[in-house]
C-alpha cells in the first residue's frame, strides 16, 4: 500500500536491521514524487550501531515523476556487511512531498538472506511504514583459495 508524507526540515528516515549471512549493500530504494516532477537533495547514512560507527555515506540529487513507484540511491561502492551485526540506514531527503509505503514486515527473507527491521523512535520511517521499502544486496562470491 502505499500513502504520502511531506519532508520536512530536521526529519529523517532511520530504520534499524540485522541480516543473517554477511552480503555486500549497495544502496537502499526509495519512494518517489506525488507530482509529475520533482527533484529532491538526498543523503543515505549506513552506520553499525554497535560502535555508531558510519560506514558509508552518499550525497545525490534524486529526479522522479509520478509514473515511477521507486528509485535506486547506490552507495558509491559496496559495503560489506557482517551477520548478525546491528545496522542503521538514515535516508534524509528535501523536495515536495513523497509516496511512501504501508504493511512492511519485521522479517523478510530475500536471496536466502533473513533481514531483521526495527524502528527508530523519532523516526518517519518504521518496520510499518516509510520511505525506505528496500535494501539493494549481493551475497559476497565465495573466495577460492588458488595455489
Amino acid at each position: 500500500m502505499e500513502g504520502f508524507q511531506k519532508s520536512c526540515a530536521n526529519d529523517k528516515d532511520t530504520i534499524h536491521f540485522m541480516c543473517s549471512e554477511s552480503i555486500d549493500l549497495h544502496g537502499i530504494s526509495v519512494y518517489g514524487s506525488l507530482d509529475e516532477n520533482a527533484d529532491y537533495d538526498t543523503r543515505i547514512e549506513l552506520s553499525c550501531d554497535e560502535n555508531s560507527i558510519i560506514l558509508n555515506s552518499q550525497f545525490t540529487c534524486l529526479s522522479t515523476s509520478r509514473r515511477e513507484h521507486t528509485y535506486e540511491l547506490m552507495f558509491s561502492k559496496p559495503v560489506p556487511l557482517s551477520m548478525g551485526k546491528l545496522y542503521s540506514i538514515m535516508l534524509d531527503i528535501t523536495g515536495p512531498p513523497t509516496k511512501m509505503g504501508y504493511g512492511g514486515k519485521v522479517d523478510c527473507v530475500s536471496e536466502g538472506v533473513t533481514f531483521h527491521f526495527s524502528s527508530k523512535p523519532g523516526s518517519r520511517t518504521s518496520v510499518d511504514r516509510g520511505q525506505i521499502p528496500g535494501l539493494l544486496f549481493t551475497k559476497p562470491k565465495p573466495r577460492t583459495n588458488t595455489k
